[in-house]
């Protein structure tokens, strides 16, 4: 399928990309979304070890897209047709169920091509960018990964802030505050699934696990 310019892909209302810093609440939003009644794509489909932080086989799908077009500007000698990687991202986002429910992806990646996706291909879409606290998501990052020292993890999360800035400019953005979601789950849910386009009327927080917060 070739678009226009200008031209809008259909069905493209209900889809909300989840995007920021590792360690900062991406996961988390995507679980909880899919608790209350948003589609994250095919949870059944056995991830392999490699990439757990996935939550589905079309976060994966939309991770391998990224990186194979993100390939064409690092490799100029691959042998990758832009037309076709172009193709494949068309094919990937039309495919999704937006005319019938929310969708909701998460790959924070896919901040680079936030303007590809809009420009270009003529998406329509939401982002939510998850933001945590620089110094304790800093920690995280040392505690987990073993990285030090405290800068590395500090420039990680200022390189997502810029990106999120430069990215998201025109596009509807809701930004969610790690920290305060664990202190105020239920509000700060209701504000997140009012944006995305969830029903508020009953709240389910199985996936805000507090024991389970990034150390």
């Amino acid at each position: 399928m070739r678009l226009g310019k200008g031209e809008m892909m259909p069905k493209q209302n209900g889809l909300t990309l989840v995007v920021g810093a590792t360690l900062s609440g991406s996961s988390m939003i995507a679980k909880l979304c899919a608790k209350n009644g948003a589609w994250i794509g095919d949870v059944e489909y056995e991830i392999p070890n490699d990439v757990q932080d996935y939550e589905s086989y079309d976060h994966i799908r939309l991770a391998q897209l990224c990186r194979n077009a993100m390939g064409i500007e690092d490799r100029p000698d691959m042998q990758i047709d832009r037309d076709v990687i172009e193709d494949e991202f068309i094919s990937f986002f039309d495919g999704l169920p937006t005319d019938t429910q929310p969708v909701v992806l998460k790959y924070q990646k896919a901040v680079h091509f936030l303007p590809y996706f809009r420009d270009k291909l003529g998406l329509k879409f939401k982002v939510v960018y998850a933001c945590r606290n620089p110094f304790s998501r800093a920690d995280s990052y040392w505690h987990k990964f073993g990285i030090k020292p405290f800068s590395i993890g500090i420039q990680e999360w200022e390189l997502a802030y810029w990106n999120i800035t430069d990215n998201a400019k025109g596009i509807p953005l809701y930004t969610v505050l790690y920290e305060r979601f664990l202190t105020e789950p239920e509000l700060e849910a209701r504000q997140l699934f009012k944006f995305i386009g969830l029903s508020t009327k009953k709240v389910n927080l199985d996936a805000v696990d507090i024991s389970k917060r990034h150390h």
